[in-house]
Parts: C-alpha cells; structure tokens; sequence
C-alpha cells in the first residue's frame, strides 16, 4: 500500500509504504490448508515447490501503518492467498495430492475503530 504525500512548499511527491514489506520465492515445509488443516508441503532437491510471498517486515508486523494521522488506529497484517500446493497424505495410493493452502500474499494497513476491524 503506497501513499502520495504532498510537501506544503512546492509540487514535489514522495511514496512511501503505508507497511514495510518482504518480498521473496520461498521453499515453505508446513501451511494451513484452506479447510484450516495442518499439511505437510512435499520439498525434494530435484524439484521444490517454490512459492512467491509477500509478508510485512516482522519488526513492523501489528505496529501502526506510516503516514496514517495519529488520530487513526491503523496496523500492518499480513494476509494470506490460497495457492494449490503438493501435499503429504498417508490416505492416498501414492502418499501426496494437491491441495490448497494459505501462503502470505501480501503486506496491508488496517484501520481500527475501537476493537473493530473496518
């Protein structure tokens, strides 16, 4: 989330990130499935199972969003997208299937009101 600030002399813009992310492929061994189960991701040296992630930085994680007025609770979550991955199952002929799991997909700014979430 990027926010355009406008300086009081001149036209000049700057952007900057509401919440700091990280970006990066990522080899992940363990995910919530869509159906909220635990599943155990298949990983081998000749063909991992890479996944494209968005998070917020950890030190910035649930600390207010930047450039949001003071008088607004804001803080930075990172959400999760459901992406098909090849998953360990004992109950299958062949020990693996595909499933859907929750990998971070991106790095947002939630306003607070009180105790709720807009």
């Amino acid at each position: 989330m990027l926010l355009n600030l406008k300086y009081k002399f001149g036209s000049f813009k700057s952007k900057i990130d509401a919440c700091e992310q990280i970006i990066a492929w990522e080899q992940i061994y363990q995910a919530k499935t869509i159906d909220g189960n635990s599943a155990q991701i298949v990983q081998n040296e000749d063909g991992p199972q890479l996944f494209y992630t968005v998070k917020c930085r950890q030190d910035r994680e649930n600390l207010p969003c930047h450039g949001i007025n003071s008088g607004i609770q804001s803080r930075c979550e990172t959400r999760f997208n459901a992406v098909a991955a090849l998953i360990f199952d004992e109950l299958s002929p062949n020990g693996f299937r595909w499933d859907m799991v929750m990998i971070p997909g991106q790095c947002t700014c939630i306003f607070v009101n009180g105790t709720h979430i807009l």
